[in-house]
């Protein structure tokens, strides 16, 4: 039984992820930013998104030099990463379900079918079960081998800290790849450091068990940081300075609102703490403290502009606290009622669950919160317009070296391999750094100016994020609000044409383009 029913939880889990990796797959245009510098580092231009200008638009290094590797081997990164993604979420399901008895008299409750195991017996099934667990393990991000690293650095961490002694290198490396990896690997890498220092103050382990323990973090992240510091002349990645605006409780509200109105996950809130407060396992205490502090973190910030990306690094933490408080919750009833009523209330959280997933998500009308249709769907449309765009530049329709302003950044500069002045800063440091107005969309508060537009010579700016139509019609509209300059239109061919917003005269824009097919108003 000890065997077998992990085996069973892994199986209906491995089952449900992958129907649901298939129906909700899709490739992130978030994703080719970090393609673009793999790229760019491959050909040995450097980790950065202009030639000669170095900006850190990434957060996520070690996922850069992975996809640089793939490129160097001839492989395809829209590929490669979204098999490791998917790979990496299989491997998290597995490892969950293997461990999820782990600091419970395993024996004795797994023989009798105990609340505890009756309850994470359904663990896995219900992260597989989550339309956001299966979808950003792919999406090209490197969201899913984040979570694997912080699972298995945790995990380590947990069976160090039984074995005891003085060495422990195995979760500091793995904490360490996951802070190269995401910079979030930082506040996990802090949380676990302060569950050791406890230790230290109760007599548990040592200071020089601790010290030995914080060496090779300090050291691997450290000498990151002085090489950031050293190559793109700030200590934090560019895309912070973009999009971490300061505290913004609006937004978090519509972020976690979404949440439970697509999960229903409110209901399940009395059960989070039960088993911290009455479990007092090293593991409920540690897995509570990663929930509330990057829960918090998450709340400072705002969230993220993309459904839910972020809390799924939480996942397999908040769930094993609900169906474990759901087991504690049962545990204070007649040992008759006590099992069936962990039964019902586990199958109540994997039904609302996979419920919300077939369901679909509620509107985001408003929110600044981007679903996974819109993501997929803004996706595609930019990587055929980027593809269009190569191969007009490459029969000669368009200029080599053109300069554009793109409001999405992402397949577009990719695929053309046009210098790229991003709108929102994410990777421009002038627009980054500036000084922030009135709060809007999270991560698109920033604007580039566009006198800084004209002054980096900007030939095509995107200023309505579409840039192919089927007729050149749009030209004769009014300029998008604050705008200036003049819309342009490129024939591509019998049914393309780029269209534009310019700030070249009729001259230059001739000599660099050829024949204006915008209508004249």
């Amino acid at each position: 039984m000890k065997r077998i029913l992990p085996a069973l939880s892994f199986a209906l889990g491995a089952a449900l992820y992958f129907v649901f990796v298939r129906r909700f797959f899709f490739l992130c245009d978030d994703a080719f930013i970090s393609f673009r510098y793999a790229e760019h580092f491959a050909d040995g231009i450097g980790l950065v998104w202009n030639a000669a200008e170095r900006v850190e638009g990434y957060t996520n290094f070690l996922w850069v030099v992975l996809m640089s590797l793939v490129m160097r081997a001839g492989l395809s990164p829209e590929y490669w990463s979204n098999a490791i993604g998917i790979g990496c979420g299989a491997a998290l399901l597995f490892l969950v379900s293997r461990r999820m008895f782990e600091g419970e008299r395993e024996d004795e409750d797994v023989a009798r079918l105990s609340p505890a195991v009756i309850a994470l017996l359904f663990l896995a099934p219900t992260l597989a079960a989550s339309r956001s667990f299966a979808a950003w393990s792919t999406g090209g991000l490197a969201t899913m081998p984040f979570a694997l690293l912080i699972y298995l650095a945790t995990e380590r961490f947990l069976a160090e800290r039984r074995r005891g002694g003085a060495f422990s290198f195995g979760s500091p490396l793995l904490l360490a790849a996951a802070a190269l990896t995401r910079p979030d690997g930082i506040l996990f890498a802090a949380l676990l450091a302060g569950v050791f220092l406890v230790d230290v103050a109760r007599r548990r382990r040592t200071i020089l068990s601790f010290a030995l323990w914080c060496a090779p973090l300090v050291v691997l992240v450290g000498a990151h940081f002085l090489w950031r510091h050293s190559y793109y002349g700030y200590w934090l990645p560019n895309t912070f300075y973009a999009k971490v605006n300061g505290f913004y409780p609006a937004q978090s509200m519509q972020y976690f609102r979404l949440f439970h109105a697509d999960y229903l996950i409110g209901w399940f809130l009395p059960f989070l703490l039960l088993p911290s407060l009455l479990v007092r396992s090293a593991r409920a205490g540690i897995y509570t403290l990663f929930v509330l502090a990057y829960g918090a973190y998450l709340f400072y910030i705002g969230g993220d502009h993309f459904e839910f990306r972020f809390l799924v690094f939480l996942f397999p933490y908040l769930y094993w606290l609900f169906f474990r408080g759901i087991a504690v919750a049962a545990q204070a009833l007649p040992a008759k009622l006590a099992t069936g009523a962990a039964a019902v209330l586990a199958l109540l959280l994997f039904g609302t669950t996979l419920y919300g997933t077939v369901r679909g998500e509620t509107s985001r009308e408003n929110t600044g919160v981007a679903n996974l249709g819109v993501a997929k769907q803004y996706a595609e449309r930019r990587i055929s317009e980027g593809k269009l765009l190569r191969e007009n530049i490459e029969r000669g329709a368009l200029p080599e070296d053109a300069v554009i302003c793109v409001i999405g950044a992402g397949a577009v500069p990719y695929y053309t391999k046009w210098e790229t002045i991003d709108f929102h800063g994410i990777n421009d440091e002038r627009v980054a750094h500036m000084k922030l107005g009135a709060r809007g969309m999270i991560a698109h508060e920033k604007r580039a100016p566009v006198e800084y537009l004209v002054r980096r010579g900007v030939e095509i700016f995107d200023a309505v994020n579409l840039l192919i139509y089927p007729d050149p019609g749009v030209t004769a509209r009014p300029l998008p609000a604050g705008s200036v300059g003049r819309w342009r239109s490129v024939r591509l061919g019998d049914d393309a044409y780029l269209n534009f917003l310019s700030f070249l005269n009729d001259e230059e824009f001739a000599d660099r383009f050829g024949n204006d097919h915008s209508v004249k108003r």
